[in-house]
C-alpha cells in the first residue's frame, strides 16, 4: 500500500516520496536526538538483589551458627543428645562450612546485583527529570470502571 500511495503522488503531483533518511519537517525526531535512549530502569536487578540479599544473610547467619556448633572440639559437647561419632561431626562440619560458603556468595551476588540496580534506577530518574510522560491509569472494582490518564512531570 505505501508503494501505491508513493506512486500515486509522483503520477499526479510530481512528487517524489521523501527518502527514509530524511528528518522529517518540524525537528520531530529533536527531542529524541538531545534525549538519547531511555536508560533501563534498574527493576530487573533490584527485584532479584532483594530477594537475595537477606536469603543470604540468613543462610550465613545459620550456618555459621552451626559451623560453631560442629566443630570437631564443641561437637561432642555441644549435640551430645543426638550421640554422634567423631566422622559424623567432621561430615557436619564440613557440611556447614560448605553451607556458609554458599550464603556468603548468594549475599555477595545480591548485593552485587542490588547495586548494579540502583545505580540503573538513580541514572533512569535523572534522565526522568524535567521531563513529563502520560500513563494510562484504570480502576476495576464491581459496580464501576474508571480509567483515566496521569500526567507525571518531575523537576
Amino acid at each position: 500500500m505505501p508503494g501505491f500511495c508513493a506512486a500515486w503522488l509522483f503520477v499526479t503531483f510530481g512528487m517524489t516520496p521523501p527518502s527514509p533518511w530524511e528528518s522529517p519537517p518540524g525537528g520531530y525526531r529533536e527531542d529524541a536526538a538531545l534525549r538519547g535512549r531511555e536508560p533501563p530502569d534498574g527493576e530487573r536487578y533490584i527485584l532479584p538483589g532483594s530477594i537475595l540479599v537477606p536469603l543470604g544473610a540468613l543462610s550465613t547467619a545459620f550456618s555459621a551458627t552451626s559451623v560453631w556448633a560442629t566443630s570437631p572440639d564443641h561437637c561432642t559437647r555441644v549435640l551430645e543428645r543426638l550421640e554422634l561419632s567423631q566422622e559424623q561431626c567432621r561430615g557436619l562440619f564440613t557440611l556447614s562450612i560448605i553451607r556458609t560458603v554458599m550464603g556468603g556468595l548468594m549475599l555477595v551476588s545480591g548485593t552485587t546485583l542490588l547495586a548494579i540496580g540502583l545505580h540503573q534506577r538513580r541514572r533512569h530518574e535523572r534522565w526522568l527529570q524535567g521531563k513529563a510522560r502520560i500513563v494510562p491509569m484504570g480502576s476495576f472494582t464491581r459496580n464501576e470502571t474508571m480509567l483515566g490518564l496521569a500526567v507525571f512531570v518531575r523537576f
